[in-house]
């Protein structure tokens, strides 16, 4: 829209100005607040019937106007509407315009607020700068327009609430009638099998007083015997409704039940057709959507297909309703689905009763669809009085008392709704209902729990009493090579594969902002893509099962994302836009596996004499009870040799995650020259069919005879002293190095350096923190820097160890994977860097080029500095131990 359209809106009307041909679906940029039309001129046969333009979706606020003559307006962009514009119309060169209003969104913009209710996901448009990266919110009439031809009473709408614990259901109709004189209407019902056979068929027919406007009607039918609808058993029937012997509506439903517990504690605990069910899923963001707009039902089908063979049960169709049609394949090939309303973060106080009219625009829209269990109204709400706009956004008192509203509304379109208020509760805890939470701990690093806690099985607050729900977790992986070749721009890639790149060519992906806790930067695409996709695949199977194994609580998981809807649309997923698999995505089945066999230990490595305990897991999401089921496991070498055998029986409960049994790990008698892999292999069968297996790897370490004689100032000196096995306390003048671990003893190191020029190991701690030494500062400093689960080493110096060698560390104080360090080294001068961490980028910001590394390890010509956690690590971690030795022997 220009200055000329606002001042001579005729001419709009009239066709003035300069018009761009489109076909419709059409959805497109920017964001923010602009207008579009669009015109069209057709000719249209009248008849004795009304004629309704009907809009199955525009976005956001749609002005319709035929013949000069505005008929209709509606705010919003998933619910169908329609007028009737019978006296409107002509029969030659009628004249369409839509005005399409887009808004700035209510979560905001570049600190501005508005009136769009949107959260974070759609459609997107093809634009590689902005229309492919986390479904900007565009505008546009992105579904089909049409004109229908109806009857003076028509069925405007119609649903059915199956009761299957009486055989029965009860079938709502809701008229239209245009016609002021007409007071009767005959209704017949006929309900019979739609995609099963069965001999049920029933025929009604009821003769209802009628007046002009909407009419809502309930009938009650009995369907003895019911076939019930559930993933492996989507049985539908179908509802054809006539009225007076001519007009006929159609439509299908599923005999279903699905609810929640809210009387035994903890409450929350979910039920399909009076089973308990675990929900295990994965996010949509817009895949599926286009599919519809491009009207790809095969390619529909096969998303949906995607999503069953890799155990998935349900979808979060995330933060938006979507076109019926995603619900109709969804009833027909049996995937549950949860449906969000589009809120994310706040509501603006000047559109609660707008949300309020959409919440039941929402109900209205998916009551229908047996595939939907579950709705919620707002993604990740924060405390608007930590961001200072209380004056603008609802309170979470004031949300709460919106959410009873909207509690109100949807029970009113459908009794048996179950809600889930809030997903991924950043201002917990909601007052009433099922709490949810979101963790990306192995991407943004400890977001929710740090990963160590998650895997212990420790959860983040939620409510009291309740159990919960994890609606979003995952982590980035990049997309595959074929696919950045096919469909990237040219100028994101390099002009070689062995040529050096980064990934902050890639619009708005976060690997080379995020990688550093988790992997060392790499210097070609293909060792990019190798080591994010690894990261992703571990961190997918890592995640889904400590989730799993807390199925006393979390009753329902969702993956972030499943399928992209663009190249490099958003990387979490783990199949690309061309539908083809990440590793992740089969680590993801694997994980997924309905009755589970799982091994879980801290630990990570061991030395040759040491004994530890691998936990055993029965994960078992099917509503079925297991007697006799028999583990076997055993442990071999790397050439796959057998050196220990176990087995134990085992039972298990429908829907309940038990650890079965300890395996214990005792390897004294056997060889190691330095360093050898070993793998505990398990296998769970039951009635001699083979279920599930599961492998746990660890590396085994000889002990050393040679030790290092050392000179211990502090506390946890002589901690690390004593604990190392490389390591022999001595006095200050037979020890080959000294180790200072507080600041008291400062004078002392520095007359032993001045007078015996011994070698200093400065442990960095907190009674270690900012000191001068020797004329230079030293200071611990956590700025831009994570508590880090993993630290690199230095390849370049110390060849022989792993890059990921310094990942996942045992605690032993506290029982759990620990922070490998948490504070960096700033100093005036490094000589050498042997372990460092990245320079993390501030929240939002994206980091470009390659990264700072920060000091975690290093030495200069004062001595060996490091601030390691080395407490509850040392001396049962054999790389720790191995590699405090290796950078004092190469110095000493």
């Amino acid at each position: 829209e220009n200055e000329k359209d606002i001042t001579d809106f005729n001419s709009v009307l009239n066709g003035g100005g300069s018009w761009e041909k489109v076909s419709i679906p059409h959805y497109h940029g920017p964001t923010g607040k602009w207008v579009s039309y669009y015109r069209t001129t057709f000719d249209y046969r009248k008849d004795n019937l009304r004629d309704y333009i009907v809009f199955k979706g525009s976005d956001y606020l749609t002005h319709v106007y035929i013949n000069s003559r505005q008929v209709l307006s509606h705010e919003g962009f998933f619910y169908t509407f329609e007028e009737d514009i019978t006296c409107y119309l002509k029969e030659k060169g009628n004249i369409l315009v839509v005005k399409v209003e887009n808004d700035i969104t209510t979560l905001g913009e570049n600190k501005r607020f508005g009136k769009k209710i949107y959260a974070a996901t759609g459609i997107g448009w093809d634009d590689s700068e902005e229309g492919w990266h986390h479904c900007p919110p565009g505008g546009g009439i992105f579904d089909q327009v049409y004109i229908e031809k109806r009857d003076e009473a028509f069925v405007a709408d119609t649903c059915v609430y199956p009761d299957i614990d009486n055989e029965s259901a009860r079938i709502k109709i809701v008229l239209k009638n245009t016609n002021p004189n007409k007071s009767d209407v005959k209704i017949k019902i006929y309900v019979e099998p739609f995609n099963f056979d069965d001999k049920f068929k029933l025929i009604d027919q009821y003769d209802k007083k009628i007046h002009e406007g909407e009419n809502h009607y309930y009938f009650d039918i009995k369907i003895d015997n019911p076939k019930l609808w559930d993933n492996y058993s989507p049985n539908l029937y179908s509802l054809i409704i006539e009225l007076d012997d001519s007009d006929e509506y159609e439509q299908h439903f599923g005999m279903r039940k699905f609810h929640m517990d809210t009387f035994i504690k903890p409450y929350g605990t979910l039920y399909l057709n009076n089973s308990k069910i675990m929900l295990r899923g994965a996010n949509e963001m817009g895949h599926l959507q286009l599919c519809v707009i491009k009207e790809d039902y095969e390619q529909l089908i096969e998303d949906i297909l995607i999503a069953k063979y890799c155990n998935m049960n349900y979808y979060r169709i995330t933060q938006r309703p979507v076109q019926s049609e995603i619900y109709d394949y969804c009833d027909m090939l049996g995937m549950m689905v949860q449906v969000d309303f589009p809120l994310f973060g706040q509501l603006v106080k000047s559109q609660i009763y707008e949300a309020i009219k959409q919440v039941g625009e929402m109900e209205r829209h998916i009551r229908r669809h047996p595939s939907v269990i579950m709705v919620s109204y707002i993604n990740e709400p924060t405390d608007q009085f930590r961001t200072d706009t209380q004056h603008i956004n609802l309170t979470r008192m004031e949300m709460e008392n919106w959410f009873d509203i909207c509690d109100r509304v949807i029970k009113y379109e459908n009794p048996y709704r179950v809600v889930k208020r809030v997903e991924g509760d950043y201002d917990p805890p909601t007052f009433e209902g099922l709490s949810d939470f979101h963790c990306y701990n192995m991407w943004y690093t400890n977001h929710a729990l740090p990963i160590g806690d998650l895997y212990k099985g420790y959860l983040p607050a939620i409510r009291k009493d309740w159990k919960t729900g994890c609606g979003e977790y995952g982590t980035e992986g990049l997309d595959n090579l074929d696919l950045m070749k096919n469909r990237y721009p040219k100028e994101w890639l390099p002009e070689n594969d062995e040529d050096f790149w980064l990934p902050d060519k890639i619009v708005k992906a976060q690997t080379n902002s995020m990688h550093g806790d988790w992997f060392y930067e790499q210097e070609n695409i293909k060792d990019w893509i190798y080591f994010s996709q690894k990261h992703q695949a571990k961190s997918v199977s890592m995640m889904t099962l400590a989730l799993r194994r807390r199925s006393d609580y979390i009753v329902q998981t969702a993956l972030h994302l499943l399928i992209d809807a663009y190249p490099s649309g958003w990387m979490k997923t783990v199949v690309g836009v061309d539908r083809r698999p990440k590793p992740a995505y089969f680590e993801f089945k694997k994980s997924l596996t309905p009755v589970k066999v799982n091994l879980r230990c801290d630990r990570r490595s061991c030395y040759l004499n040491d004994t530890f305990d691998v936990e055993c897991w029965i994960l078992n999401d099917k509503p079925v009870d297991y007697i006799n089921m028999v583990i076997t496991a055993g442990l071999y070498d790397e050439q796959k040799n057998i050196i220990k055998l176990y087995s134990m029986n085992a039972s298990s409960s429908g829907c309940t995650s038990v650890p079965i049994g300890r395996i214990r790990i005792d390897i004294s008698d056997i060889e190691v020259e330095k360093r050898e892999k070993l793998y505990l292999k398990a296998t769970l069968e039951h009635q001699g069919i083979l279920l599930d297996t599961d492998v746990f790897e660890f590396d085994v370490f000889a002990k050393t005879n040679e030790k290092i004689m050392a000179y211990p100032l502090g506390h946890l000196a002589e901690y690390v002293v004593n604990t190392s096995p490389y390591f022999i306390s001595g006095d200050e003048k037979s020890s080959k190095f000294i180790i200072i671990s507080e600041k008291d003893s400062l004078q002392k190191a520095t007359e032993l350096k001045n007078t015996e020029n011994k070698l200093i190991l400065f442990i960095m701690n907190e009674n270690l923190n900012n000191f001068e030494f020797n004329g230079h500062k030293y200071e611990m400093s956590d700025k831009r820097m994570w508590k880090a689960t993993y630290c690199p080493i230095n390849q370049s110096i110390l060849s022989e160890y792993k890059w990921d060698d310094l990942s996942y560390l045992y605690d032993s104080r506290s029982d759990k994977i620990n922070f490998v360090a948490e504070y960096f080294i700033q100093c005036e001068k490094q000589d050498e860097m042997y372990v460092f961490s990245y320079k993390k980028p501030s929240f939002g910001e994206s980091a470009k080029g390659k990264k700072e590394k920060r000091p975690i390890l290093m030495h200069n010509g004062d001595g060996i500095f490091t601030t390691l956690n080395l407490e509850g690590r040392i001396g049962i971690n054999p790389v720790l131990d191995k590699l405090l030795n290796d950078v004092v022997r190469r110095l000493i």
